[in-house]
């Protein structure tokens, strides 16, 4: 992920920050992002942000322009390429109601937080674990919830139109 750390930024002076950027965004465009100065400034200024973390501008960079950008990090000051944590799912959502997951805060959630630990130490890109569901979920095969089968047949819905049967139901019966 490529970053730039505002308060280096705003250090540089107007004139030079938005020479940074125009050199940034062509550097972005040539490997297919699509950006302008403009909208990296806008970026960077967004409140959203947290002011004591690099505000994030390009997500899924190939490695050459982190490798470029990195070795001439005297010609594009106050830009930072971090690693981001992406938390992946081998068997994609198999599970996800026990594993659980995590998402910024919302409002009254921040309003809560900064009462407990003050304003400064959270913002609203502060992100939490949340829990599972305890509901299982609907099964991906293709059977429906139990409640909607037949007594008379393990696969026939309400309707009369029968669904495939999902294997770890084959083999119990109603």
């Amino acid at each position: 992920m490529v970053a730039v750390d505002r308060s280096a930024f705003y250090q540089l002076g107007k004139k030079k920050g938005t020479v940074l950027l125009t050199r940034l965004a062509q550097e972005l465009n040539r490997v297919g992002k699509r950006v302008t100065a403009d909208s990296l400034s806008k970026r960077i200024n967004n409140q959203k942000f947290s002011r004591y973390a690099p505000v994030p501008v390009a997500a899924g960079v190939p490695d050459q322009l982190k490798i470029y950008l990195e070795e001439h990090a005297t010609e594009f000051p106050s830009v930072v390429v971090q690693r981001a944590t992406v938390r992946q799912y081998p068997y994609g959502p198999l599970a996800a109601n026990v594993v659980g997951y995590t998402a910024k805060i919302g409002e009254n959630e921040l309003k809560l937080a900064q009462k407990v630990s003050g304003p400064s130490r959270t913002t609203s890109t502060t992100t939490s674990g949340r829990p599972a569901s305890r509901r299982p979920t609907r099964p991906t095969c293709g059977a429906p919830p139990a409640a909607a089968r037949s007594r008379s047949t393990p696969t026939a819905t309400r309707s009369g139109s029968s669904a495939r049967p999902c294997p770890s139901r084959a083999a119990t019966s109603t």
